[in-house]
């Protein structure tokens, strides 16, 4: 009796527990536990994540660079071959921008990973060696841009005076040129005219001087002598001249073993024909024949 007196305050006791608060504070744990679980599974995404942007972005630049470095040399090689004095200014010109604009972007991309850098120190501290290599990089890329961009304006401005040099002495030797054709056109012109002594002394292209009462006299050209009633010849194409006729007389001094007289059959002067030109003309650019 005694000892069942005891065991009924403790059940007594044991039925006092508020089984119903337990389960709610192990629910609430429970749920806290989840919640920070969460936020630490979420933390490390956010890391990764920014970890994964920090080193894609790292390995664009990267990429970049390599690529610029191509087309530097690209450009390079143009400069040196001096392609821009050939006429392809305006092509390496392009390149140059293009390689310019990659920089710059290259540039933002850099700012952004070092603004990261800041924001998360703890996490990518491991990256600022990197990231200071590709700020060195991009310094000496923008020096040998900026030395290739004066090479290139300095070719451009020789080009621009070679151009110039080039276009003066052409005008100097299109001018020497038709100076030496006018001068040659000069030397290989002549002038040929044929006819009687009547017709030729009216039109005033010779008269007959010297002598006495009529004998003696000679046919010569009068200082003013009438130039309109010469055909002009090219002594380099033309040699032989039409006469048809039974006499013939040159009035214009030209040496006699310079020339033949052809003849037809019956006895006709055919055809003066010029056997050494050179010397044919030497003393005289004009030609005047009296026939009969």
């Amino acid at each position: 009796m005694k000892n069942l007196l005891i065991a009924i305050p403790l059940l007594l006791a044991m039925g006092c527990t508020d089984y119903k608060q337990q389960a709610l504070d192990l629910k609430k744990e429970k749920e806290s536990l989840q919640v920070n679980q969460q936020k630490m599974l979420s933390d490390v995404q956010y890391k990764d994540s920014t970890i994964n942007a920090f080193v894609s972005s790292f390995d664009e630049i990267q990429t970049s660079l390599a690529d610029i470095t191509q087309k530097q040399k690209a450009i390079k090689k143009s400069v040196n071959d001096n392609e821009a004095v050939a006429g392809s200014h305006q092509v390496i010109k392009e390149q140059l921008s293009l390689v310019k604009e990659m920089m710059e972007e290259n540039k933002s991309k850099l700012a952004t990973l070092t603004r990261q850098l800041k924001n998360n120190k703890s996490e990518l501290a491991k990256f600022k060696g990197m990231i200071d290599a590709l700020n060195e990089q991009t310094a000496v890329k923008d020096m040998e841009i900026s030395t290739l961009n004066t090479r290139l304006n300095t070719l451009a401005a020789e080009n621009t005076q070679l151009h110039t040099n080039v276009e003066s002495l052409t005008a100097m030797n299109n001018e020497k040129e038709k100076t030496i054709a006018d001068k040659t056109d000069r030397l290989n012109t002549a002038y040929f005219t044929k006819g009687t002594y009547k017709d030729l002394k009216n039109k005033h292209v010779i008269e007959k001087e010297g002598g006495l009462l009529g004998i003696g006299t000679e046919k010569v050209l009068p200082a003013d002598f009438n130039r309109d009633e010469f055909t002009t010849i090219d002594i380099t194409k033309t040699s032989k001249f039409a006469i048809d006729s039974k006499s013939a007389e040159l009035v214009t001094n030209h040496p006699t073993d310079s020339y033949i007289l052809n003849k037809t059959d019956n006895k006709t002067i055919s055809e003066l024909v010029i056997t050494n030109p050179e010397k044919f003309w030497a003393s005289s650019k004009y030609l005047v024949v009296v026939v009969n």
